[in-house]
């Protein structure tokens, strides 16, 4: 089970059914041009609860038909009908596998089944983090899914494990005078179904950058969104994508040039009481 985030959502519906042991499907227009069904590219195929990742191979356009026909490298394993659609996501976001508050006692933690993309060290002295080195200054234990720290980190470290990806704001910075509103979306996508998922945004150290400079908007109805620190999703079924907005300001006139290393968003699933 897992859920993932990204910058980036494109959808398109089938125009027939796609066939099992076949690598084709075929949809509706010119979609030739889409960046995002391109060759090598990674889609889904979802109907209901059923989803099938592909590799597009070929993608060509019929005039004459008005239908794109995309090939893939190797047959599907299940049919689609025309209530299907083939999605692709771009611009995966990092998201936090695992960490540990420093207590001068303990050495590892808990992370995903795949090795994190980048372990960092947050300290009042460098809110923004310092990247570890694999090797040096930790090691993936593949048998227990764990980082297992060369030292141990004290009381004001928190060591952070990150997935893959790229950091939500992996190109703003704060900068002396910088007074700028931004307003970004994201897209969540869950493999599984979930009662409520909670997202949030968190520092791991207090510093240049504080709680107050950012929001999380949610659509409660068409046009009209609700903004908080945080948000809750509920009702989550499989094949499911959540749009969020992320709002933030980048202001503070005394902050030196920081990249925001140390703001993450956070992501878990909740289990709801049954009466």
């Amino acid at each position: 089970m897992s859920i993932y985030m990204y910058g980036e959502y494109n959808h398109a519906a089938l125009a027939e059914e796609a066939v099992s042991a076949q690598a084709t499907i075929v949809l509706d227009g010119d979609c030739s041009g889409y960046a995002w069904l391109q060759a090598t590219d990674t889609v889904k195929l979802i109907e209901g609860t059923v989803i099938e990742e592909a590799i597009v191979s070929t993608n060509e356009y019929s005039s004459g038909d008005d239908e794109t026909t995309i090939t893939f490298t190797s047959n599907l394993s299940h049919t689609f009908s025309t209530d299907g659609e083939v999605i692709g996501f771009a611009h995966p976001i990092m998201k936090v596998d695992g960490f540990l508050e420093g207590n001068a006692v303990d050495t590892s933690f808990s992370v995903g089944v795949v090795e994190p993309s980048e372990v960092r060290s947050y300290k009042a002295s460098t809110p923004w983090g310092t990247l570890l080195s694999s090797g040096t200054d930790y090691s993936y234990n593949a048998g227990l899914d764990e980082i297992e720290l060369t030292y141990t980190p004290t009381v004001g470290e928190t060591v952070v494990a990150m997935g893959s990806g790229e950091w939500l704001l992996n190109s703003d910075y704060l900068a002396v005078g910088l007074n700028t509103l931004v307003e970004r979306d994201i897209y969540i996508f869950a493999d599984s179904d979930y009662d409520c998922l909670y997202i949030g945004m968190s520092e791991w150290i207090s510093g240049d950058v504080n709680a107050d400079w950012f929001s999380l908007g949610k659509e409660v109805s068409e046009d009209t969104w609700e903004w908080y620190h945080y948000q809750t999703i509920c009702n989550i079924n499989t094949g499911s994508i959540a749009n969020l907005k992320i709002r933030f300001n980048l202001i503070n006139s005394e902050a030196e040039v920081h990249n925001y290393y140390n703001v993450p968003i956070l992501i878990g699933h909740l289990q709801m009481p049954v009466d």
